[in-house]
């Protein structure tokens, strides 16, 4: 599986809530940061609860969808991807209302899609990290 095909199916997850689809995505730990807070989850049950909170906040905020395109990549190590993403959200009526720069850490398995194992925020969004 390439990047943009794991951020496409990625984001199909997120879109649908699937918390069960899209927990494999990430490699514990995980560490998710800014420039005021870093997260570091031990329990596939801290980032099931902090998607749950993304979730709400999106709704709150107006999100039906989101949408991703795949900046860059570049290989780090033999295992190790760095990618950016812009994140767009979307309103009911399809506006796409706001966007959001996002670097990632992937760590490539063998047998299986790549896993998040970083997630830099690179400007505030409107809500938490996806």
């Amino acid at each position: 599986m390439n990047v943009a095909e794991f951020f496409e199916q990625y984001q199909d997850a997120f879109n649908a809530k699937k918390l069960e689809q899209l927990i494999p995505y990430y490699f514990l730990p995980t560490v998710f940061m800014n420039a005021d807070e870093k997260l570091i989850f031990m329990r596939t049950e801290q980032i099931e609860d902090y998607l749950q909170q993304v979730f709400a906040e999106g709704v709150e905020k107006g999100v039906d969808r989101i949408s991703v395109d795949v900046r860059q990549v570049m290989k780090l190590a033999k295992n190790i991807m760095f990618c950016n993403v812009e994140w767009h959200f979307f309103d009911t009526d399809g506006r796409d209302f706001s966007s959001s720069q996002v670097s990632y850490t992937l760590q490539l398995e063998d047998d299986s899609h790549p896993k998040i194992i970083a997630i830099v925020r690179d400007k505030e969004p409107e809500f938490g990290s996806i």
